[in-house]
């Protein structure tokens, strides 16, 4: 199903190839079930939730003597999409980013609006790779927009939160509720690198217990998902420290110590990543000389065989000729003779070559 999920992206992908620039094209799995929508008004005194299916009616409820945080639950549809950055002015470049599935992380500065888009990852128990989530937020003034892929409840307890007045959050702007959001998926990056750790931790144990050639395709597999781990971090940790280094009128001076604090996760995780790719390489080198070891092992056993039995060998070929003239051919002793003769070969050969210490 992985596969064939992934063939049918890159088939969409693959059709985006030739449209014009600024052209809405969602790139992920086929979807035809209509978005789910929501929009969360709040102040220090007051918070409103509507739910429809209708962005009119979404997009009739924004008021900007509040904090409006408008979420969409699915970015397959076009036309919700087109209204909604026809309403905020948002490019149709960024619109295009965000129905781009395969895109990379990346965080925009614009005008009347910061643009950020990341990946979500998740690694279930019977899953032997990192499914990602495409995750836009595009921030402005007064509002915040964020378009997930799929419907899930991953900003539940910010949305409680939120309603509770728990915390700063309905103290604070816009600006601080995209670190609300963009905290709470960077969070879920730290317990993939710890199943990522775990994993090469088990994979050293096995590799010491009973070391196979299987166990190099499992490293080459962490080491695949690590790779494609940095795909989305690092370029998120670098906009992440240029919006920090540059003055944005969007961005309180508040809100910058909390940004700080989530380059600095994201700097952790990057070195997390570097350390287990340095392991992954250890383990492989430590893999081929266990590999090399065993088969040097093999090699000495067979030579060993071959080393006591060329005389045993040599013995049977000369009494094997049947010549008429061999005198040995005659004797009534002959066979139990020879016979000892090559047993007494053979041990003389072994003890000779275990006092060398050949094996």
């Amino acid at each position: 199903m992985k596969n064939e999920n992934l063939n049918n992206s890159r088939s969409r992908r693959a059709n985006k190839l030739g449209q014009p620039p600024g052209s809405l094209f969602y790139t992920g799995k086929p979807r035809h079930e209509k978005p789910t929508l929501e929009i969360i008004r709040y102040n220090t005194d007051e918070f409103h939730v509507l739910k429809s299916g209708d962005i009119g009616e979404i997009l009739g409820a924004f008021d900007k003597e509040y904090v409006n945080w408008i979420n969409i639950n699915g970015i397959h549809d076009e036309s919700i999409l087109r209204k909604t950055g026809d309403y905020f002015g948002i490019h149709s470049l960024v619109l295009e980013d965000v129905m781009n599935t395969g895109h990379l992380p990346k965080i925009e500065e614009y005008d009347s609006y910061i643009f950020a888009t990341l990946k979500m990852l998740t690694w279930p128990e019977n899953s032997e790779s990192i499914i990602s989530e495409h995750f836009s937020f595009v921030i402005g003034d007064s509002f915040i927009i964020s378009l997930q892929e799929y419907e899930g409840d991953l900003f539940t307890t910010i949305r409680e939160r939120l309603s509770k007045s728990m915390g700063k959050g309905r103290q604070r702007g816009a600006d601080y509720l995209f670190y609300l959001l963009a905290d709470k998926i960077i969070d879920h990056y730290y317990t993939v690198i710890e199943k990522i750790e775990n994993r090469l931790e088990n994979i050293e144990d096995e590799l010491f217990r009973n070391p196979s050639e299987k166990l190099a395709g499992r490293i080459m597999e962490q080491r695949k998902t690590l790779l494609q781990f940095i795909k989305y971090i690092y370029p998120l940790r670098d906009d992440l420290r240029n919006l920090i280094r540059e003055e944005n009128r969007l961005i309180t001076k508040t809100t910058l110590d909390y940004l700080f604090d989530l380059k600095d996760h994201l700097m952790e995780i990057s070195q997390s990543i570097e350390a287990s790719k340095e392991i992954t390489v250890n383990l492989l080198e430590l893999h081929n000389s266990f590999m090399a070891n065993k088969m040097n092992n093999v090699m000495m056993t067979l030579t060993t065989i071959a080393t006591i039995f060329i005389p045993l060998t040599f013995i049977a070929g000369i009494y094997g000729m049947n010549f008429h003239d061999m005198p040995e051919l005659g004797w009534r002793w002959g066979y139990p003779a020879a016979l000892f003769f090559m047993l007494l070969t053979g041990l003389g050969m072994y003890m000779y070559i275990k006092k060398r210490k050949w094996f």
